[in-house]
């Protein structure tokens, strides 16, 4: 009983002490918990005022606060709303100016973040019996009318226009729920600008989440960007891999990606065949990527089907308005032309590209070319009137046209049907000597330059009272007369 009375006050002491302990404890890590913040640690910073709640639950009203703003920082907005929740519900250690302070800038403005309009505006509405400073009223007011705003527009689902979607996701981003719904309605719509703009928000706000990821995933498909898709939806799958909600979408965007890969693989390393063979069942804004490798896979090989496969590239790019594929299909087609000698159809894609882009480089030059090639091909080949190749030498090509001057003069026709034809075909061979034999326009026709074929007398070219390379024809009357055996048109042929 002694040692009893003895232990009481002991046992009074130690108890004193523990709570001593505890409370420095606490304010030590509150302490601690500030220079977290201070050096923009949130993440430790919750955690130091999780450890202090954990040490006096009984008068924790101000941690919780405290701990809501580093929470809110780390846009765990849930996590905010509960600790604001409990602080203001205690009301431990608040004053009514703090109270004022929590409730004002930060409980109803992440009610409102989260979706909780009503909620909000009840709360706000609370303050009423609290004496409010000039700029806190100017806050409450300004705060009440962005909750209206929300309330509002959120009435007005699903029929509210993009802009004011955008508008409600700007005054309720962490509204997990509103962007699930907004999700799903803009995949069943195949609002593509929706998705991307919800989804974009959703991620923003909730970085970890897979539901998040996963519509993000889908509105990049929607857009034709595969590859960030895939990162996407794998970044889900690895959150949770045994989801098959999450696999219904990720397989699908990865076969996706496996063909396009194949695709591009084919073409770095010139299997053009296999690209030209290749097919894609889906959504028209990824199957332009390939319809596009097809065609410049089928122009590099040549194939015969090549205008046919890129013509096929462009309706496709006209149809979803895709001005850089257009251009860049119609470039390819333009080679496809020129292999199959169409140089007007050539010409005709080079210059439509053009009139989307008078400045494109690459379509000023190919036009350039093109112009010259059709030139080249419109205009007499000399080599081939002639008989000759482009490196022959002069003496080739001079026997080479002598021997055609003589077959084709109009005095040896024997109709005049014939005279008529041998005229044409002997100023045409006249034509080709004349710029053949000279090695200034010879040189000049072979750049593909435009010379001005004909001369003044005689016959084209220039050459009176004889023809090129010393070569004289002499007649010795009309043709139909003759020496004897009836030899027709008495003629004869001089070299000099």
């Amino acid at each position: 009983m002694g040692v009893l009375r003895h232990l009481g006050p002991l046992l009074i002491i130690s108890v004193l002490i523990l709570f001593v302990i505890a409370d420095e404890t606490v304010s030590s890590l509150v302490l601690d918990a500030g220079k977290a913040i201070d050096r923009r640690n949130f993440d430790a910073a919750e955690s130091l005022y999780s450890r202090a709640i954990k040490l006096d639950e009984d008068h924790t009203g101000l941690l919780y606060c405290q701990r809501a703003l580093t929470r809110r920082v780390q846009q765990n907005y849930d996590g905010a709303l509960s600790d604001l929740d409990t602080c203001l519900a205690k009301k431990d250690g608040l004053s009514d100016r703090d109270y004022v302070y929590y409730q004002l800038k930060q409980h109803c403005e992440v009610l409102l973040a989260t979706g909780n309009v009503d909620r909000a505006l009840r709360e706000l509405k609370s303050l009423k019996k609290f004496d409010l400073s000039s700029a806190e009223q100017q806050r409450k007011t300004d705060l009440q009318g962005r909750i209206e705003a929300a309330r509002k527009i959120k009435k007005r689902l699903p029929s509210a226009d993009l802009t004011a979607v955008k508008e409600l996701l700007t005054l309720t981003p962490y509204d997990l729920k509103l962007l699930n719904q907004l999700c799903a309605k803009a995949i069943e719509a195949k609002n593509t600008a929706l998705l991307v703009e919800v989804s974009r928000k959703m991620i923003d706000s909730f970085p970890g989440d897979g539901q998040a990821m996963l519509y993000g995933a889908q509105g990049k498909m929607l857009m034709g960007d595969v590859q960030s898709a895939y990162k996407l939806a794998r970044r889900a799958m690895d959150l949770d891999p045994d989801n098959s909600d999450y696999l219904k979408i990720f397989r699908p965007i990865t076969q996706t990606k496996r063909k396009l890969d194949k695709i591009a693989k084919a073409m770095q390393s010139g299997k053009y065949d296999l690209v030209v063979g290749e097919s894609f069942d889906g959504p028209d804004i990824i199957k332009i990527s390939v319809e596009k490798s097809r065609c410049q896979a089928a122009v590099k090989s040549k194939h015969s089907s090549a205008v046919s496969i890129c013509t096929g590239a462009h309706r496709l790019a006209e149809r979803l308005g895709d001005t850089e594929a257009v251009v860049e299909i119609l470039l390819e087609r333009s080679t496809a032309y020129e292999n199959a000698d169409d140089l007007d159809s050539a010409i005709a894609d080079v210059q439509t590209v053009l009139q989307h882009d008078q400045t494109h480089a690459t379509a000023r030059d190919r036009l350039s070319s093109l112009q010259t090639a059709k030139q080249l091909a419109d205009r007499v080949d000399h080599y081939k009137v002639l008989g000759v190749s482009r490196g022959d030498d002069d003496k080739t090509i001079k026997r080479a046209y002598k021997k055609l001057a003589m077959k084709y003069h109009p005095d040896r026709a024997e109709t005049d049907e014939q005279r008529a034809d041998f005229t044409a075909k002997f100023q045409e061979i006249g034509q080709a000597y004349e710029i053949l034999s000279d090695p200034e326009k010879r040189a000049a026709y072979d750049r593909g330059d435009d010379l001005k074929q004909g001369g003044p007398g005689g016959f084209p070219g220039g050459f009176p009272g004889g023809f090129p390379g010393g070569f004289q024809f002499f007649s010795s009357g009309p043709q139909g007369g003759g020496g004897p055996g009836g030899s027709q048109g008495g003629f004869r042929f001089q070299f000099r």
